[in-house]
């Protein structure tokens, strides 16, 4: 049985090979243009703030779908993942002494107010 993370890179990728393929030389997957080009940004605003991100495979084909579903491609990735953490770098941020592990999976994406409150939650 395939697990729901693996169905649904196959499937980005499926799509977007058909849809770019004259665009580029080979296939590319979407979740690796956005770990690729977004992680290390991240990180290094994240860690400003004294938060570690996380970002799974899950969550990084939440985000790549959800651009590819708004047509807004590559170009909208930056501002998906920043709305989806900025809550998490205003109200976490410099409040504790030591880095604070902030895990942006499939439901943090879809709904990030939720996992921002359950992490204050867990912290508590």
């Amino acid at each position: 049985m395939i697990d729901e993370c693996t169905w649904c890179s196959a499937l980005a990728t499926a799509l977007l090979a058909r849809r770019f393929a004259p665009r580029f030389a080979s296939p590319i997957k979407l979740t690796d243009l956005v770990l690729a080009s977004l992680t290390p940004l991240a990180h290094r605003s994240f860690r400003s703030f004294g938060l570690e991100l996380h970002l799974t495979d899950c969550g990084a084909e939440e985000i790549a779908s959800a651009c590819f579903d708004d047509k807004t491609g590559a170009r909208g990735l930056g501002g998906l993942l920043e709305s989806i953490v900025r809550d998490f770098k205003f109200e976490l941020g410099g409040r504790f002494d030591k880095p604070i592990d902030v895990v942006v999976d499939r439901k943090v994406v879809q709904d990030p107010r939720a996992g921002l409150e359950k992490l204050m939650e867990s912290l508590n």
